[in-house]
């Protein structure tokens, strides 16, 4: 990204790029930049430098100087202004198309139409915030930035749309601020310097729905949608993705037909969208820079847990929390149960009955002791065994090393849970 930015400079494509990066990475981006282009000039900034008593400072620096790129985190992004009038602009865009879609909308489709109106309507309150917005604080386009450059992109995936599809699952309508943000500083940018406005760096451009695809080209290649006819998601959806309805395991352990966007059709088209705007490296591409070690037996190994008693108990209130939730007519409040809660609950009881009910009895062929139970056979066994660096020298400690990753049952939710897969682990003898 730091070679991007420095040739298009030297091309004269480009005057002052924006790298935005996650927080834990802002340094390693920095260093780097400046291993690679000592004498680059380089302003680095987190969300520290956006306190009230230090951001108009900040924000001089960054329009006054010449500076080949400003780099900040995500979460710091958020804080620089755009002219409020262009986002205005875009807002009133955006009720357009939801009144459009509205219309259009199946008259005896309650649900659809409410939720579209729910849409709306917050799109009219924010649209009224800003009319009211008095911020006298430099903007992206007094500061000069002309491109942005945005890595671990897949953060800012979720971009509202309108819809009428609201009921299909793989398809969610409901976007999120850090998203719209970045959309409206691309297309104000895009505007000015065409083209190269955004640059999204990703591992994992798609990681949940069909319509994250949509997004992405929304940001990438709103022209070539426009020119079309598929800007609006159905029309997009219509043309290059297919339903299919299927049984689908729910958190409650029972099953339940659902239709879901199932995979991608038209490919050969979609492709040629994507990749005028795409540069893609597959796992192929790398294998002469990196060496991938084989998995044991050639793939995953599975090893699942039969359900115990408690654990049946539980899906029966995670049943009745659900239908209360699908029952439930009101708008959802703070402190209200959700379906997130309700799935997130599940998993953690997958694990160990002790993260839902801390005085739940300790099962020895629960997932978690079947884990334990695992790795301490593979201590056993490789133990005593010898292993080398590739330049033939040897590890200084015998035996085989093993990691364990796990996004639950953290040391972090032991206080609100009552219990730790962490703690108890190196409870059972793993430090």
């Amino acid at each position: 990204m730091a070679a991007a930015i420095m040739e298009q400079k030297r091309l004269g494509l480009i005057s002052k790029a924006m790298l935005v990066v996650p927080g834990h990475c802002l340094a390693q981006a920095s260093r780097e930049f400046l291993q690679l282009y000592p004498t680059a000039r380089i302003l680095v900034a987190d969300e520290t430098n956006f306190v009230k008593e230090m951001r108009a400072r900040f924000l001089a620096r960054a329009a006054t100087a010449s500076w080949d790129a400003i780099i900040i985190t995500h979460s710091a992004f958020r804080f620089i202004a755009v002219p409020s009038a262009f986002e205005q602009r875009l807002i009133e865009d955006q009720i357009a198309v939801h009144e459009s879609v509205k219309i259009r909308a199946d008259s005896n489709d309650r649900t659809t139409r409410k939720r579209i109106e729910a849409m709306k309507e917050k799109l009219d309150e924010r649209l009224q915030a800003l009319k009211t917005k008095r911020d006298d604080m430099l903007t992206i386009e007094e500061i000069g930035v002309d491109q942005l450059i945005v890595d671990e992109a897949q953060e800012f995936r979720k971009l509202s749309f309108a819809t009428n599809r609201v009921n299909l699952k793989g398809v969610d309508p409901d976007g999120s601020q850090r998203a719209w943000d970045l959309f409206v500083k691309s297309r104000f940018i895009d505007e000015r310097n065409p083209g190269r406005a955004l640059i999204q760096a990703s591992g994992t451009p798609i990681t949940n729905t069909l319509g994250e695809m949509y997004t992405l080209l929304r940001f990438q290649a709103a022209e070539a949608l426009h020119a079309r006819g598929i800007h609006e998601f159905d029309a997009w959806a219509s043309a290059f993705g297919d339903t299919r309805t299927e049984l689908e395991l729910q958190p409650s352990g029972s099953y339940k037909p659902v239709e879901r966007f199932s995979e991608f059709v038209n490919v050969p088209e979609l492709i040629d969208i994507f990749r005028s705007v795409a540069d893609v490296v597959q796992k192929a591409d790398l294998c002469r820079y990196l060496k991938l070690p084989a998995l044991k037996g050639g793939q995953r190994q599975l090893i699942t847990a039969p359900a115990s008693e408690a654990f049946r108990d539980y899906q029966r209130i995670l049943a009745e929390r659900i239908t209360e939730i699908e029952q439930r007519t009101r708008r959802v409040q703070k402190g209200d149960d959700i379906l997130l809660s309700v799935i997130t609950d599940g998993r953690h009881a997958a694990i160990d009955m002790r993260l839902v009910w801390p005085g739940n009895d300790n099962e020895p062929e629960n997932k978690l002791n079947r884990l334990i139970a695992n790795v301490r056979r593979i201590y056993l066994e490789t133990g005593h065994n010898l292993y080398r660096h590739p330049d033939g020298t040897s590890f200084p400690q015998p035996g085989a090393g093993q990691l364990i990753f796990s996004d639950l049952g953290t040391l972090s939710v032991e206080e609100k849970r009552g219990f730790s897969a962490y703690r108890w682990i190196k409870q059972c003898g793993f430090r």
